[in-house]
């Protein structure tokens, strides 16, 4: 499964953490660099800046996921998240 991050601003920093029965709980830490504008490239977010996050998880009927802002001096922390895809194994 991914997660698209958004374009901003303001560097935006967020815990992006999935669980669930079946999956080991995971947690990436996505950076959206400050006016960092997508220009066609997808780069995955490994603890690191970039436009998506990813976790790879078994079959299961449900999961849950969580954006849980990080406060790095920004007015307002956020962690956005612009879209899901899930890719069926």
């Amino acid at each position: 499964m991914s997660i698209s991050l958004g374009t901003t601003g303001k560097t935006r920093e967020g815990t992006y953490t999935i669980s669930g029965t079946g999956i080991t709980t995971t947690s990436v830490i996505g950076i959206d660099t400050i006016n960092t504008v997508f220009n066609g490239t997808f780069v995955q977010a490994s603890n690191s800046p970039g436009n998506y996050v990813l976790f790879p998880i078994p079959n299961v009927s449900s999961f849950t996921v969580s954006a849980t802002p990080i406060a790095n001096g920004a007015t307002y922390p956020r962690a956005p998240v612009n879209g899901i895809q899930i890719i069926p194994r």
